[in-house]
């Protein structure tokens, strides 16, 4: 016979995790059911920060306001996760602040998120520290130099060491490496970031991941080199530009066999992992960069299903829609982006660009 506090224990759990399966189950019922667990603070701070951790993918009005007042949560869990969703809402909106400069109400959401990430840099519990100076230096050096003053920008400073020092202590394994790359790539240190993603390569080579990141880094410096040798050739410089050119196609062969092992293990883990929407939609991209444009449409198509309201995954599908010129198709889905997201003006400019009668030939 069970005693009562077992019992009760017994019950909490299948209420939550009945709340899980609803939200895994029912795409409609995601954003209601994950927010209820978020706010129910009789429940574990585990259930409640995986909630939170879930509603990333869920760009709504409400879950912005939830996520903000769960930077005051008294779990350090539950404070953390909603720094994560914040920080992909930061990932939103800074491509359209650079472009656009002030972009009026997505500009006022812009800065609030930036207030409230320099308010925890003196949190008492570390991990919420350390977590709000991650995501305020993941931000481009300008728009950093823009938002945050200069005292801020030296304690955000302090608490990534903080972090560096928790990385370094958990050298063996890759995700330390891979948070340390991502450190020095914001920060502008290209080549300690390539450095440390080939460690995390060395101490895990079966992760997936690092070989993801660092092909990025390298395909954007071989961007460099590509405008260096076009500078030499029209100046004349040959000796200079076959060295470049040379550089250029060692730099895009180790992209592409980069490319080749992380497309083999995120199959894998896509295999393993069905449901997991995120994990899908990277397997897509890997899929497209493999120039394999069909599976790329059918993953994307898989991930829209597990979670519509996941913004990235229908934007890049309207993009490949664009490059195989199927604009009705690509249209259908830019339209469903600005239903979901009126105000974001990513998706009103991909929409009207579609609408657009195609530029006459010479």
């Amino acid at each position: 016979m069970l005693f009562r506090s077992e019992k009760s224990d017994q019950d909490a759990a299948r209420h939550y995790a009945n709340q899980f399966a609803k939200a895994l189950t029912e795409s409609d019922q995601r954003e209601a059911s994950l927010s209820a667990l978020v706010r129910d603070t009789t429940l574990p701070a585990i259930v409640r920060g995986t909630a939170m951790a879930n509603l990333r993918d869920q760009n709504s009005d409400s879950t912005f306001e939830l996520a903000l007042q769960s930077l005051q949560d008294r779990e350090e869990l539950v404070r953390v996760t909603a720094i994560y969703r914040l920080e992909h809402e930061l990932d939103r909106l800074t491509p359209q602040l650079e472009s656009s400069g002030d972009a009026g109400e997505q500009s006022a959401r812009f800065r609030k998120i930036i207030e409230q990430l320099q308010s925890l840099l003196d949190a008492k519990q570390r991990l919420v520290r350390v977590t709000a100076a991650r995501s305020l230096v993941r931000l481009p050096a300008a728009v950093r130099d823009r938002e945050i003053p200069g005292n801020i920008r030296r304690q955000m400073w302090s608490a990534l060491e903080e972090l560096k020092e928790g990385y370094q202590a958990n050298s063996e394994r890759a995700g330390a490496h891979m948070g340390l790359a991502a450190l020095a790539e914001s920060a502008g240190n290209l080549q300690e970031a390539a450095s440390e993603y080939r460690a995390a390569i060395a101490v895990e080579p079966r992760v997936a991941g690092p070989r993801s990141n660092l092909a990025t880094l390298l395909e954007n410096q071989s961007q460099a080199t590509e405008r260096e040798l076009r500078r030499a050739v029209q100046s004349g410089m040959r000796n200079e530009a076959e060295s470049l050119a040379a550089e250029w196609e060692r730099t895009q062969q180790a992209v592409r066999e980069l490319r080749k092992q992380e497309l083999e293990f995120l199959r894998r883990d896509a295999r393993f992992f069905p449901k997991n929407a995120p994990l899908q939609y990277r397997y897509a991209l890997a899929l497209y960069l493999d120039g394999q444009e069909s599976a790329a449409e059918k993953t994307l198509l898989q991930v829209i299903d597990l979670a519509p309201a996941m913004p990235d995954a229908r934007f890049a599908l309207v993009l490949l829609y664009q490059k195989l010129n199927r604009i009705d198709d690509a249209k259908v889905h830019a339209q469903e982006l600005v239903r979901r997201f009126p105000n974001d003006r990513t998706y009103t400019e991909l929409l009207r660009s579609l609408a657009a009668p195609p530029t006459p030939q010479p």
